[in-house]
Parts: C-alpha cells; structure tokens; sequence
C-alpha cells in the first residue's frame, strides 16, 4: 500500500516539477480522479482475500499509476 502512495506522490512530484508549472496538483487531481479514489480505498480490502489476492490488486494499482503518468 505504501509504495502505491509513494509512487503516485514521486511521480506527481516530478511531473509538476518538470513541466514548469504546465501541470499543476490540480490538473493532476482532475485527471486522475479515479486513481486517486483507488488509492485511498485501498485500506478497506479485505485480508480474507489473502495476499497473493491482494499483491496483484496492488501491484495492478502501481502499474495503472505508471501508465497515467505517462499519458
């Protein structure tokens, strides 16, 4: 979960800071609404699932993340 966290704020990071204030935090929050909101619904999966169930729903997370940012 964290390093969902962490990646999504690095590479907002680098992309306001790379773009010379082009895009901004709010751009990034309209745009990725949807990623956003899966972000911090993350902390109500349900360990019952167990963890391979899990990793991959977190591991596709940080891959949809990656994928945003470069469009």
């Amino acid at each position: 979960m964290l390093r969902n966290f962490i990646g999504f704020y690095k590479q907002a990071t680098h992309t306001v800071e790379s773009t010379s204030g082009q895009i901004t935090w709010a751009k990034i929050r309209d745009n990725m609404g949807d990623i956003i909101y899966r972000l911090s619904s993350m902390k109500f999966e349900d360990p019952a699932d167990g963890e391979q169930a899990l990793v991959e729903k977190y591991t596709q997370l940080q891959r949809d993340i990656e994928e945003q940012f470069r469009s």
